[in-house]
Formats: structure tokens, C-alpha cells, sequence
């Protein structure tokens, strides 16, 4: 039986068994088999994605915004370790470029090992990894893409340096024109206050966003 609190008062309980459990040098990791969801990973607890429904949340975070773009040719990944967002990418013709920033070398090897359809995905020639911080990546680079997708873990630990304004206007530096920043929030109905800051943020930077 695994147990997740999503806040004080309310969280998941999930029946079945753990298939894996280790850690990297940045957080620890699970693989947990449910008959209702398939393989589960947690990371630090906290689950990330799940089996049968992971499609729902990287369609939103990478296909909406490749689809607005008349003729996408570049994206960048910040996060992602999972790779289900690459794997989502691969799926757009018009990409000749597919890059990846992850700090976690340990979760994406973790993933190829557990997920066939990861492993596949990632033979695709226009696939580039780099294991570095995301940040400190693009203040070094001068590259552009025309689509930027932050797959990022919740803004409470690790990851919160990359919901500040700071981030946000990094990453405006790093579009080519017309491009578009996709990004993953916290639950607006859960997290209210988490929410509205991240929106502000954001709004600071971006005179126009869609929720």
C-alpha cells in the first residue's frame, strides 16, 4: 500500500506493490505497480507520473504548444527527467532539434530502464540530452528556441528556483520570436496561493498567457 498527502487534509492511497525503490544524488525514487494505473513513479514521495494517464498531462504541456506554432523546428526541455515530455515531442515531424536539460542523470536512466516506450523514443537522432542545472544552462547559452517546456517537479523544493521572475525572464531571452513558454504550475484548486503567486510571476514577464 503507498500513501501520497497532497495537503493536510487530503491525499491517495494506492494498492499493490513497489517495484523499485532507490535514490540519486538528488532525490529518491519509486516505481510502484497499481492494477487501476499501472507503474507509478514517485519521486521524493511525491508522485510524478502514472502509466496509463501520463499522455493527458504531457499533451497539454507539449503538444498545445507545438500546435499553436505554424511550423515548430526547435524545443528546449527544462526538467523532464522521466522523458514522457521527449517522448511526446519525437511525435512532432516539423522538430529538428529536441533538446533536453535535466540535473538528474539518475531518474532518466532509471525510466529508460523501466519504460520501453522511453527507451524507444529516445533513439531519435534529433534527441540531445545535457545533464546540467537548466538554469545555469541558459544563462550560458545563446541559442533560441521557438518552443520552451519547463517539466518541472512541484515549486516546494529543488525546483523553486525555477518559478522566480528572474527564471521567467531567462527564458523570454531564450525564445526566437513568436515562441512560446509552456510550463507546469501547481493545481490552482489545491494550492490557491502557490498558484496565484507563480501566475503573477509570470505575468510580470509574459503580457499574455493562457491557463
Amino acid at each position: 500500500m503507498k500513501k501520497e498527502w497532497v495537503t493536510d487534509d487530503y491525499g491517495h492511497m494506492y494498492s499493490g506493490k513497489a517495484l523499485y525503490s532507490g535514490k540519486t544524488p538528488f532525490q529518491k525514487m519509486l516505481i510502484f505497480r497499481n492494477k487501476t494505473f499501472g507503474t507509478l513513479l514517485f519521486l521524493d514521495g511525491k508522485i510524478q507520473i502514472s502509466e496509463r494517464d501520463e499522455d493527458r498531462y504531457h499533451q497539454y504541456l507539449v503538444d498545445a504548444p507545438l500546435l499553436c506554432l505554424k511550423k515548430p523546428e526547435s524545443v528546449c526541455i527544462v526538467g523532464g527527467g522521466d522523458c514522457f515530455a521527449l517522448e511526446e515531442a519525437v511525435k512532432h515531424k516539423s522538430l529538428k532539434r529536441i533538446l533536453m536539460v535535466e540535473i538528474d542523470k539518475g531518474v532518466v536512466d532509471f525510466c529508460v530502464r523501466h519504460y520501453p516506450v522511453i527507451k524507444k523514443a529516445l533513439r531519435d537522432k534529433r534527441i540531445e540530452i545535457v545533464y546540467e542545472d537548466a538554469r545555469r544552462y541558459l544563462e550560458n547559452t545563446a541559442e533560441t528556441f521557438d518552443c520552451l517546456v519547463v517539466d518541472l517537479t512541484e515549486p516546494h523544493g529543488p525546483s523553486k528556483m525555477l518559478y522566480t521572475r528572474e527564471f521567467y525572464r531567462l527564458t523570454a531571452r531564450r525564445l526566437a520570436e513568436y515562441g512560446i513558454l509552456s510550463i507546469h504550475t501547481d493545481n490552482y484548486v489545491l494550492f490557491p496561493e502557490s498558484f496565484a503567486t507563480i501566475y503573477k510571476t509570470l505575468k510580470s514577464v509574459y503580457p499574455h498567457i493562457a491557463t
